[in-house]
């Protein structure tokens, strides 16, 4: 499936309404810069391209409670266990 399918699979899984599909794909995929591969098979991707495609189907419906991992830059020599910390973001 393409960054494309995948949005449009999400969204309706979600329960967006299908006249708002087109304009939330076109928002989120540039946000990401994904838009220029949108109709290559995300298979293709590289890591960090999946992982912005993965943000963009986590974040479709505003859910009220995200987790996000994220990497600290100050030590690349450590391991990811070590470096990683998971944020929680609750919207109210």
């Amino acid at each position: 499936m393409t960054a494309l399918e995948h949005v449009y699979l999400y969204a309706r899984l979600k329960g967006i309404p299908n006249n708002k599909i087109e304009t939330l794909a076109f928002e989120r995929l540039n946000e990401v810069r994904l838009w220029n591969v949108k109709d290559k098979v995300a298979g293709t991707y590289s890591g960090g391209m999946k992982r912005r495609l993965s943000l963009i189907i986590a974040t479709i419906g505003d859910p009220k409670v995200s987790f996000y991992k994220k990497m600290r830059q100050d030590n690349m020599t450590k391991s990811d266990d070590e470096t990683s910390q998971i944020d929680l973001i609750i919207d109210e």
